[in-house]
């Protein structure tokens, strides 16, 4: 501390009151940079969240409101998937059940009369355990 207080008496007039300008400048500064910004980030942080759990709400509120409509609800989408549920395909390997989905497709084309000139296959994806997903184009 001396040493500081030394140096002080030893600057001149015009700069201490440069050395307290610009202390009295950067005071402000660092309060902006280091309480204000983080005050401000965290009420925008806090903000986003009250609308997100006031969405949520909103959402939950609906379903307890639809509560007495889900059974029949429930019983019509079972019926509309059920003619789109995907179609299992045998086959030992991709290659194979390839084969047969390009048989699938050719014989749902000649059943509705459309005239194919190429079926293209995409590869194959792992769907888990032994199960593949096949695409055709």
């Amino acid at each position: 501390m001396g040493v500081a207080l030394n140096a002080w008496t030893r600057l001149g007039t015009r700069d201490r009151r440069a050395v307290i300008l610009g202390v009295l400048t950067l005071l402000p500064a660092l309060g902006f940079a280091l309480v204000v910004q983080p005050y401000r980030r965290a009420r925008a942080e806090l903000r986003d969240r009250v609308v997100e759990q006031r969405g949520l709400l909103a959402r939950e509120l609906a379903l307890v409101a639809a509560a007495d409509r889900l059974p029949g609800d429930l019983k019509d989408a079972t019926r509309s998937l059920a003619g789109l549920r995907p179609r299992c395909l045998p086959g030992r390997d991709p290659l194979s059940a390839t084969a047969a989905l390009v048989g699938v497709v050719g014989d749902e084309a000649r059943r509705h009369s459309v005239l194919l000139e190429s079926i293209e296959s995409r590869a194959a994806e792992s769907a888990g355990s032994s199960l593949s997903t096949l695409q055709s184009r």
